[in-house]
């Protein structure tokens, strides 16, 4: 069943047009029932008076506007420039020692090792891992589980 649609009105004072209750204004004579209202409480006066003429230019405001403050500028990067450090030249032997110097012409300098990948994975693969009977049984039943799972939930065309 559909509801009976009944839309309130209300008469305009001047134009006598029927308005829906919930306007501001009339459309045909722009009268403000808004004002009207306030006007036979007494309250428009007082409102008027304390508000500020910043608002809007009629002078009437429902709502405030929002105080926007303005925030401090803590730092201004035009007034600093980034400086970086030059690099120092190195000049001569980097220990400091004088080239030529009897100290350091029969020693032998150190060979840096270089660590072997290959091997490392070679060591992995050799030793199997033994699994004892009732650990493989447990081992193939979650595979099992985990492989029902995908097969589940992947999509079929």
């Amino acid at each position: 069943m559909a509801k009976n649609k009944i839309s309130v009105k209300k008469n305009c004072p001047f134009c006598g047009c029927q308005v829906a209750v919930a306007s501001k204004n009339c459309p045909n004579c722009k009268h403000s029932f808004y004002e009207a209202k306030q006007k036979s409480l007494g309250l428009l006066n007082n409102c008027q008076s304390s508000s500020t003429s910043e608002d809007t230019p009629s002078g009437s405001s429902r709502r405030t506007s929002r105080i926007k403050r303005e925030k401090p500028n803590y730092y201004d990067a035009s007034e600093f420039e980034k400086k970086t450090k030059k690099k120092r030249t190195v000049t001569g032997n980097p220990r400091g020692r004088p080239p030529n110097n009897p100290q350091t012409q029969g020693l032998k300098t150190k060979k840096k090792k270089k660590h072997n990948k290959v091997a490392r994975d070679v060591e992995e693969d050799d030793e199997p891992i033994v699994l004892n009977a009732e650990k493989q049984l447990q081992c193939s039943i979650i595979l099992a589980e985990l492989n029902r799972k995908f097969v589940g939930t992947t999509f079929r065309v």
